[in-house]
């Protein structure tokens, strides 16, 4: 058979055409179906910029011992109620949230959003006046609708976390001192702000 007039022939060549026009769409296709998907052979991140945010906020600040502690149970309590799990220090994050003081204990949350994690860490200190402070951590792999909708779930949470604080702590100097009169309004403005970059 003569292979070079049969490439060189109208049916030959809309079925050479033809064939990598259907290869192509395959591919394609994979590749959009392995963002719900994970083929063993297509990496989970494929597809996805490496991203990272993170947001850190002082939450709480006390001189009643009594109500410090009590704040601080119930506050664990309403971050699992929102669906976070209690997890080991993760080492990215830990670079990430720089300096720490002495005296303070830290706990790391975390809860899953598609096929990334969001990751909080609560920071209290007793030696410190009693102190509450939160930080976010949203590094991994997105597509731009994916970030966007971490980043939609960071602001909620951020907003539900200060409504609870405005809500629920006692005797939180932050409230009582005129220079902290503005603090979670503040909070929130400076959230917004952030994410909105």
């Amino acid at each position: 058979m003569n292979t070079t007039a049969a490439r060189k022939s109208p049916a030959g060549i809309i079925l050479v055409l033809g064939g990598g026009l259907f290869a192509l769409l395959l591919l394609l296709s994979l590749l959009a179906f392995s963002g719900r998907v994970h083929f063993s052979f297509i990496p989970g991140h494929f597809g996805r910029q490496a991203q990272e945010m993170g947001y850190t906020f002082g939450l709480y600040h006390s001189e009643d011992d009594k109500a410090y502690e009590q704040t601080r149970a119930d506050f664990a309590d309403w971050i699992m109620a929102r669906g976070f799990t209690p997890c080991p220090s993760p080492g990215g994050m830990a670079a990430w949230s720089g300096m720490h003081s002495t005296g303070d204990t830290q706990q790391w949350y975390q809860m899953p959003v598609g096929s990334n994690l969001l990751r909080l860490r609560i920071t209290t200190n007793h030696q410190n006046g009693n102190s509450i402070s939160a930080d976010t951590d949203d590094g991994g792999y997105y597509t731009p609708a994916e970030l966007a909708d971490m980043h939609r779930r960071e602001v909620t949470l951020w907003n539900e976390m200060i409504a609870w604080f405005e809500t629920h702590s006692k005797a939180n100097v932050f409230l009582e001192r005129p220079d902290m009169k503005d603090w979670y309004s503040k909070g929130r403005a400076g959230i917004n702000k952030a994410y909105s970059k």
